[in-house]
């Protein structure tokens, strides 16, 4: 089978012509901002437990 790649812009350009596909996808802006958060405060979450570079911790 010989298969080929598409780049998701060319991808994405199709998709956003479909009118359902754009009513779907704004549908789920206010789960997008959630993980958006989520993932935000997860790295800040994963800086804080970093060691300082002078050998001190920092928040946890």
């Amino acid at each position: 089978m010989n298969r080929k790649t598409v780049p998701v812009e060319d991808a994405a350009k199709d998709w956003f012509n479909d009118p359902e596909f754009v009513a779907e996808f704004e549908a789920l802006e206010a789960e997008f901002a959630i993980a958006e958060a989520l993932i935000r405060t997860s790295e800040e979450v994963d800086q804080m437990r970093k060691p300082r570079t002078n050998g001190t911790a920092r928040g946890f």
